[in-house]
Formats: C-alpha cells, structure tokens, sequence
C-alpha cells in the first residue's frame, strides 16, 4: 500500500510539472522597429528601454510601451547599460560614454586598455563601470577614471577569446559571455576567477536577472540558454528572434531582446499559467 502512495504522490507531482514546464516560456506582446540593427539594451530604473544602433552611432531611449522618447549621437556604440541613478553608458571608438537619461553628455572616457577595442559594458556595485575589452575586462569609476584590468588571450581559466557581453549579479559577481571559447566565465568584482562553464553554441548577450537567473543568447543557434549564477542549467528556449545579440530585463520580468536580423527590439512577457484543480479522473489516468 505505502509504494502505491508513494507513486501515486510522484504522479501528482509530475503532473503539476509537465503543466508548469509547458508554460514556462515567455510570450512575444510588441515589436518596436529600429531603423538599424540594435546591438545592445538596456531598462532603466524607471522601466524605459535603450538600444544602441551602431550602423549610424545612435541612441534610442523608449517608454515601455514602445513610444520613441528621444535619440541622440554616441561615436561607434557597441554596448549600453543603466545605472541606479538612470545614466546611460555606451562603449565605442576605444572610449566609454557617460549620459543623462535625456543624452546630455556627462563624460568621455578612453578606457585604458592594452588591447584598444570595447564592446559590452555593464554597472556593478555602487555603480562601478566594468568594459569588455578585445581580451579582457576594464573597472572604471563612475567619475570616468580606469582603476583595474584583468584577463588575457587564450582559453585557460581566467584567459578571455573575444568576449563580447557582460553582466553583474546583485552581489557584484560578473559574468562575461566569452564568445571564442563558447563560455561563461565568472570573476569576483575584483577579477578573482570563480567559474567557468560551457555553452552548446558560441554566445554574446548575457543578462543576470534580479532573482539570479543567468540568461545568455546569440546568432549561432537563436536559443536563450538559462542558469544559475553557479552554472546549473535551467533550460533553453527557442523563441521567434533572429540573431538576438543582447537582452535585458525590468523588475518585473519582463524580457527585451535586441533582434539584430530583424531590426526590432522584442518584448517578451510571462503570460499568467492557467490553473485548475486536479479531478480524480486526472489522478487515475496518472495512476494507472
């Protein structure tokens, strides 16, 4: 009687999963046409959304229903980011930019670098600016002023190959999308080495929502992979995107992809799943 139970309780438990597991995906709500290709995104505290247009060096700020707000001019921008405060930051032309939420410009900085270009830029904590360079990662203050490098070309622990995106966790951590070696690597605020873990294909978004979801995307295949902060898989999706190079969130998950092929931005929303009590004739078919 106890294994008869016993299984009975595993088939309810499956049940309620395989309903979860079919609903799990986020669901395309809005298409906002961008005269280019975006190559990077950001929400800002006040869930507006900017992207960076790097075929004619432009920022374009959204509200979150999709209105243009405003654009302005930013010399080869590659990456964008938000600060706490609603500063914009985009890297390009061997420099980093800082900007009001209206454009006005703030700083420009040349980011002090041994390799020259920059690519993906994020903040962590109390704002600090790290910069994706050709193989390595860059500190800056948020005053503009280079403090820390770290990394190297190659493919061991530490070692960066063509890095692209990269992403802070609440704690600080960083996760950098190592696009040559078709990987994440994480690293301490500071550049300890922490982890590394490998991807099914060659990635360069990479965003780590506010719940510690690591979310990674690219051209190669068009999936969203998802993780852990400690590189636990949690599944991958194949949602209606074409080359998404990059990828944001706002605080209440809702997801903005950077659809470079298609020349969209693309909101993705959690869709309520629907509920129902489990009947008895459920449990029996499960049962039998």
């Amino acid at each position: 009687m106890g294994l008869r139970i016993g299984v009975l309780v595993v088939s309810v438990v499956t049940l309620w999963a395989s309903v979860a597991a079919a609903q799990e995906a986020p669901q395309l709500v809005a298409r906002w046409p961008t005269p280019y290709a975006p190559f990077g995104i950001a929400v800002a505290p006040d869930y507006s959304v900017y992207a960076v247009l790097p075929d004619i060096n432009r920022v374009q700020h959204f509200s979150p229903e999709g209105t243009l707000l405003g654009q302005w001019g930013a010399p080869r921008c590659r990456g964008i980011t938000v600060d706490s405060g609603g500063n914009v930051y985009t890297t390009g032309d061997g420099q980093v930019f800082k900007f009001t939420e209206t454009g006005a410009l703030l700083w420009a900085a040349p980011v002090a670098d041994p390799h020259g270009g920059v690519l993906g830029v994020t903040t962590g904590l109390d704002d600090t600016v790290f910069v994706i360079s050709d193989y390595g990662v860059v500190k800056v203050t948020p005053q503009g002023q280079t403090v820390q490098y770290w990394g190297t070309s190659g493919s061991f622990p530490g070692q960066l190959l063509h890095p692209w995106g990269i992403a802070a966790d609440v704690e600080g951590n960083l996760y950098v999308a190592d696009e040559g070696n078709a990987r994440i690597a994480k690293f301490s605020p500071t550049g300890v080495v922490l982890d590394n873990w490998y991807l099914s294909s060659t990635r360069t978004g990479i965003h780590v929502s506010r719940d510690g979801v690591v979310y990674v995307t690219g051209c190669g295949d068009n999936l969203i992979q998802r993780f852990t902060t400690s590189g636990t898989p949690l599944g991958q999706w194949a949602l209606d995107l074409k080359c998404p190079l990059d990828l944001a969130d706002d605080a209440g998950g809702t997801l903005y992809f950077a659809d470079t092929e298609h020349s969209e931005i693309r909101k993705f929303v959690y869709l309520p799943v629907p509920t129902r009590r489990l009947s008895w004739s459920d449990l029996k078919l499960r049962y039998r």
